[in-house]
């Protein structure tokens, strides 16, 4: 599979014979990723000490992903996915515990690879961001979400993260755009808040 996904290459068939997908497949896609990989990480994060609440939870989520991962091609990962299903299933702790963090890695490079090449950051050729600037941006993106513009959004803080920032910020840039991924518009508000806090220190 190409490293991302764009509107012109849709059509094409890619070097490793994998079907294409819509760049609105591919955006659900990545806001799916997303999601499970906010909740293997919860999980993950009991270290195996996990009640029967969160075997189920793993398990639905490995399947969803199991399933979307083979929408889009993946075949291996999908079948890392039914591995760690079936792991719920049979409440096999260990095999949990041992390879979720793994999986949680490859579903985060997955992300990277169905996103549009224009929200892919270039840092040796950015600018360097100016926090004026930034703020009223930020301004753009809380009226954008408010009207649930949800585009415009995007596309601003894409801008946004093509230029260069202080490490803390250029996360908290990523974080929205995360967010608007999964359509989470008051988390977005929330974000952009302490983004300003952050900048008036």
């Amino acid at each position: 599979m190409r490293d991302a996904i764009s509107n012109t290459d849709v059509n094409a068939i890619d070097k490793a014979g994998h079907q294409p997908i819509s760049p609105q497949l591919a955006e659900f896609f990545v806001r799916d990723v997303l999601n499970a990989v906010e909740t293997l990480e919860a999980i993950d994060k009991k270290l195996g000490s996990y009640d029967d609440e969160d075997i189920s939870l793993f398990t639905t989520t490995a399947h969803a992903m199991k399933t979307a991962l083979a929408n889009v091609g993946e075949i291996a990962l999908s079948a890392l996915a039914e591995r760690l299903e079936q792991a719920g299933w049979r409440n096999e702790a260990e095999i949990i515990s041992a390879e979720t963090s793994d999986f949680i890695s490859k579903l985060k490079a997955t992300v990277f690879k169905f996103t549009p090449p224009d929200d892919h950051i270039d840092i040796e050729n950015a600018e360097d961001g100016d926090f004026a600037y930034l703020r009223q941006q930020l301004s753009v993106i809380k009226q954008a979400c408010a009207v649930y513009d949800k585009k415009k959004a995007k596309d601003t803080v894409t801008d946004l993260r093509q230029m260069r920032w202080e490490s803390e910020i250029s996360n908290l840039l990523g974080t929205i755009a995360e967010e608007l991924l999964r359509g989470d518009f008051d988390e977005v508000d929330n974000t952009i808040d302490f983004i300003i806090k952050k900048a008036e220190l």
